[in-house]
């Protein structure tokens, strides 16, 4: 026993007495402890513990994502932009409030605009062609014609052509029964007032006549 104790240890036993107080004290060796690149698998990682900091940024791609799985509450809000968009790709809209009160359009398909898509003194005369718009563009026209105002010669009578209500009186004039000399006449005019929707008439004759007064009117 002696003179065990006395020799000194060899390298091999200092190389062992050194990994077995290494293993006993639990004592980590410094040095990479995988066995090489490309030698991780999926199941050599614990599920749940690869977070966005081991992840490197922009090296996810899209072939890296399960088609169908990403929802909109994926995606950052007002983040996608026209580009981003196959508009082939997309339906016809099934309504949208602007569509009916658009305020400008480029082109509109032929008959597709009716009265009530027009709003109200919006057509001006230079958005008419010259020559586009005839009788059979107005909406019922018709003449109305006064009742005979009987009148004593050289004496101012009135008579009126009235519209049906709501019409409005475009034109119109007068007449006298028979022909005579010195016929004088004050007016022929619509009704100076808004909306006017009759043609009204002063006039006289150097003999005893009938008056009589027409208007041509456009039905409301």
């Amino acid at each position: 026993m002696h003179r065990f104790l006395k020799r000194r240890p060899t390298p091999a036993m200092a190389v062992a007495f050194t990994a077995l107080f290494v293993a006993l004290s639990g004592l980590a060796v410094a040095g990479p402890s995988l066995p090489g690149i490309g030698t991780v698998h999926s199941n050599d990682i614990h599920n749940g513990q690869v977070r966005s900091a081991d992840i490197r940024n922009n090296t996810v791609r899209g072939v890296d994502v399960r088609r169908g799985t990403l929802r909109g509450s994926d995606v950052r809000d007002d983040s996608l932009t026209g580009a981003d968009i196959l508009e082939s790709s997309l339906g016809t809209v099934p309504s949208a409030s602007s569509a009916s009160t658009a305020n400008t359009a480029n082109g509109v398909a032929a008959n597709g605009v009716n009265t009530a898509a027009i709003q109200d003194d919006a057509v001006t005369s230079p958005k008419i062609a010259a020559d586009a718009v005839g009788a059979s563009e107005l909406k019922g026209t018709y003449a109305a014609v006064s009742g005979g105002t009987p009148a004593a010669a050289n004496t101012f009578v009135d008579a009126a052509a009235n519209c049906n209500a709501g019409d409005t009186v475009l034109g119109g004039g007068f007449a006298w029964l028979a022909d005579a000399d010195e016929i004088e006449t004050v007016y022929s005019t619509p009704d100076p007032l808004t909306n006017p929707n009759r043609w009204i008439v002063r006039s006289r004759s150097g003999a005893a006549n009938t008056l009589f007064a027409w208007a041509v009117c456009l039905a409301a």
